[in-house]
């Protein structure tokens, strides 16, 4: 779904501790983070995330198979950006991306 956007370069990562090193390296302009990792809870690498001061400012967007509202309601207190359940849908996924990417271009 990413593909659809030519300025988007996608880095995927297979769990949450490649994820922390990757996303220190790279330092991204948008990071998706799966709610169910294999070695770690995506709220915890939310909030190892969120701690790093050189990340301030970066969206963070959970992604979930959980549409439970109390999930929705723990994720954006754990002060995600934004929440999308799975499947997701193009227009859900690009239109949140459109609309993040254009709120960091307006703060520049």
């Amino acid at each position: 779904m990413l593909g659809l956007r030519a300025q988007i370069e996608l880095t995927a990562c297979s769990n949450g501790q490649e994820a922390v090193a990757v996303v220190q390296r790279v330092t991204p302009d948008l990071v998706l983070v799966d709610r169910q990792l294999p070695d770690i809870d995506g709220l915890d690498l939310l909030e190892r995330l969120k701690s790093d001061p050189r990340l301030l400012g970066i969206p963070m967007v959970v992604v979930s198979a959980d549409a439970i509202p109390g999930s929705l309601a723990e994720t954006l207190a754990a002060d995600a950006t934004d929440y999308l359940t799975k499947p997701l849908t193009v227009d859900a996924l690009l239109g949140l991306v459109d609309r993040l990417f254009d709120e960091v271009a307006e703060q520049r």
